[in-house]
């Protein structure tokens, strides 16, 4: 038995080869160029985007994950609020309430002019809301003078003495 030997390739076949192996490059090169581009075109889309992009993205993720878990467990007739406290460690609500406390502390009474502040705040806040059809009436029984001016009396115009007396 005779080792059969590899016979030499023909000039065609060679060609042939070659130019195979060109078209699979071509076609690799072609692919490259356009997955190139379309990554520079990503890159600078992200470019274009805010800096805190990524953040704000996972507060909104963050907020639609937890507007559905409300409605699921009001749908089960459970406290959201509640639930949501039992999946957190102890460790980590001592760790909020100190970060809270950071951050919003009592600066007691330093001057006169924020005792007024923090006082006004807390008499506004206590103000029960406005009824918007009484005031809207007031608004059509006044007319021009509902807004005053240096010259608008209002002595006469009111005739219920209760709007004062609250």
């Amino acid at each position: 038995m005779e080792a059969e030997k590899p016979r030499e390739k023909t000039a065609a076949e060679k060609l042939a080869e070659r130019k195979t192996r060109l078209r699979e490059l071509h076609k690799q090169r072609q692919e490259a160029r356009t997955q190139n581009n379309h990554e520079v075109i990503a890159e600078d889309a992200r470019k274009k985007l805010p800096n805190n992009w990524e953040a704000r993205r996972r507060q909104a993720e963050w907020l639609i994950a937890d507007e559905k878990a409300r409605e699921e467990a009001t749908q089960q007739g459970k406290d959201y609020d509640r639930l949501k406290l039992l999946s957190v460690s102890a460790v980590d609500a001592e760790r909020i309430e100190k970060k809270k406390r950071k951050q919003n502390p009592d600066i007691g009474f330093s001057t006169f002019e924020a005792q007024t502040a923090r006082q006004y705040n807390r008499l506004v806040k206590n103000l029960p809301p406005r009824d918007m059809a009484k005031y809207e009436q007031q608004k059509e029984e006044l007319g021009e003078a509902f807004y005053g001016g240096p010259n608008t009396i209002l002595q006469g115009l009111v005739k219920d003495k209760k709007i004062f007396n609250r």
